[in-house]
């Protein structure tokens, strides 16, 4: 979970320098200086420009990183992040790659998981049988 907070915490980190340089540019705006505006106003589009690249690289490692049982909440927290902070036309196309991602674990890891689930229940079946026969 460390990995998400960690991410958390860079988007509000940014949502915080663009929402202060929307104040200052705001603020100049009532002061009618142009020359100022044009530079909070370049300074806003230089942040917004990190902010999505932020996104694209996260969503670029998540693509790359390998689900297992222990990372999965984080993963999709991960992704409910990028979504959440993405422009809106963005959403549909982290959910169909997170849905899609945990599918293909699903599918890799789900024999195992029967597999198990068959041996446990056999195995409760040979205890009751044996309880059974001991009454």
């Amino acid at each position: 979970m460390i990995t998400y907070y960690r991410h958390q915490y860079e988007l509000l980190q940014l949502n915080l320098k663009i929402v202060n340089c929307n104040l200052e540019k705001l603020t100049w705006l009532e002061i009618n200086d142009e020359t100022t505006i044009k530079i909070y106003q370049d300074k806003l589009n230089s942040l917004e420009f990190e902010k999505e690249n932020y996104l694209n690289n996260l969503l670029q490692s998540l693509s790359k990183t390998e689900i297992t049982q222990q990372n999965i909440d984080e993963v999709k927290l991960c992704y409910e992040l990028i979504e959440q902070h993405s422009k809106k036309h963005y959403s549909q196309l982290f959910k169909t790659h997170l849905n899609r991602t945990i599918e293909n674990h699903q599918k890799k890891h789900g024999d195992f998981l029967l597999r198990n689930q068959l041996k446990k229940a056999t195995e409760i079946e040979q205890i009751i049988t044996h309880l059974e026969r001991a009454a």
